[in-house]
């Protein structure tokens, strides 16, 4: 683990294991780096941390995620306008003019730099899909930045290595969603969400372990934020090899108390 204290919050990109042409796919909940830089009497501006890691890449791809996963059938994403549900740095993504935002419903992203044109270009209708944004950054070998996120929580990609390897403990669901494009055309279409049985629950803390042991993740900590840099490529096949060996033990659990909570909301509604 690297631990550096009392480092500015735009300095932290330059302080990573980065090269200038990575493919880097941020998590994060900034709050308490925006509580630090109050605390220390310097203004947090989220957008110039965005900045901060642009220069940090100039020939590579930053990606952002500006998720809204909680539609169901008959609601409207529109590529322009639906906002994020996932905090500040996806807002922050979300209202810049120099991103290209994807046009998934449930897992869009926010793209900067090389590649914004080959996520530009994802069409499929599967949101953990083998051409979905995750499975591009499967393809691109990306690096993942998880700041101050549980696995549980922020690990998304997680749930494309899932898909891939079509687990029994998730199921596709189909939902109806009204699109409108960036142009403002209106369409209305299909999408399917590998989503989790009744019971099931995520738990990567043995995953995060495994990731830490073999070097598959490395640790930082700055003004005692913890931070990850995570090489996707490697996880993916490290999370292949646990479902196919371990029954992905790694990766879920089944709750009896969650099997009920669920049914009993069935019932009721």
């Amino acid at each position: 683990m690297k631990i550096e204290e009392n480092i500015g919050y735009l300095d932290i990109a330059s302080c990573l294991d980065l090269m200038p042409e990575d493919v880097l796919f941020i998590g994060a909940d900034l709050t308490r780096l925006a509580m630090f830089c109050m605390k220390h009497g310097e203004p947090f501006d989220v957008n110039k941390f965005i900045d901060s890691f642009l220069i940090r890449l100039p020939q590579g791809t930053l990606v952002i995620p500006t998720y809204t996963d909680h539609l169901f059938d008959g609601m409207t994403f529109d590529r322009s306008k639906t906002k994020p549900n996932i905090g500040s740095l996806a807002t922050a993504a979300f209202k810049r003019g120099d991103a290209l935002r994807t046009s998934d419903p449930f897992h869009s992203v926010a793209v900067w730099g090389k590649h914004a044109g080959l996520f530009n270009s994802i069409t499929d209708h599967h949101t953990f899909g083998k051409d979905s944004a995750f499975g591009l950054l499967h393809q691109l070998k990306a690096k993942m930045l998880m700041i101050d996120v549980s696995f549980d929580k922020s690990f998304t990609f997680v749930h494309y290595c899932e898909e891939q390897a079509q687990v029994s403990w998730r199921k596709q669901v189909k939902h109806r969603l009204k699109i409108v494009d960036k142009n403002g055309q209106e369409q209305w279409d299909y999408f399917w969400f590998y989503t989790r049985r009744s019971g099931y629950i995520n738990r990567l803390k043995p995953l995060e372990t495994i990731f830490d042991e073999e070097n598959i993740s490395r640790t930082y900590e700055f003004n005692n934020i913890p931070i990850k840099i995570i090489d996707l490529y490697t996880a993916y096949n490290r999370i292949l090899c646990d479902i196919k060996e371990n029954n992905g033990r790694s990766l879920h659990a089944f709750k009896a108390h969650e099997w009920l909570r669920v049914t009993a909301k069935k019932i009721i509604t």
